[in-house]
């Protein structure tokens, strides 16, 4: 399969109808298209942070994943700055980021845009591999799209 700029794996899917909705980080109108009729655009998109249980022991690896959702009936395209796509962010309960998965890595100054097809949703994946004090902690995922910051936050306890 596809692989994100950190190696992690881009997958695409359709969304069946009984999919609710979960989280709509940005509302508003749409925008009109050359022929003066409203089309959809990122605000329209819903996007949802899961990790793989909502608890963990100290050390154990965490995979997480952001799901994109176009519940439109036409495509909606996401513009990028640079090649990164997405980002996570774990905090701790008073909100201070102890692991961020872009820090350290580089990315191309290059636009570009990915599409997500009407009904479908795409997911960003990562595994988190450090170890974290036990405790809760809040998982935020971003989509750096350029017009339009995307994110949604999930919480998860580390055991000792």
């Amino acid at each position: 399969g596809r692989r994100g700029p950190g190696g992690g794996p881009v997958t695409g899917r359709r969304v069946g109808a009984a999919v609710a909705a979960v989280v709509v980080l940005a509302c508003g109108g749409e925008r009109g298209d050359s022929s003066g009729r409203a089309r959809p655009n990122v605000e329209h998109v819903t996007i949802q942070v899961a990790a793989g249980r909502p608890a963990y022991a100290a050390g154990e690896p965490m995979p997480l994943t952001i799901a994109v959702r176009n519940p439109t009936t036409a495509a909606i395209t996401l513009r990028f700055a640079t090649s990164q796509r997405y980002d996570f962010v774990i905090e701790s309960a008073g909100g201070a980021a102890v692991w961020r998965w872009s820090a350290g890595r580089s990315f191309v100054p290059r636009r570009g845009g990915q599409t997500v097809p009407p009904g479908w949703e795409l997911n960003y994946s990562e595994t988190f591999g450090g170890r974290l004090a036990p405790g809760r902690y809040r998982v935020r995922a971003l989509v750096t799209a350029v017009d339009d910051a995307l994110e949604a936050v999930t919480e998860v306890t580390v055991r000792p």
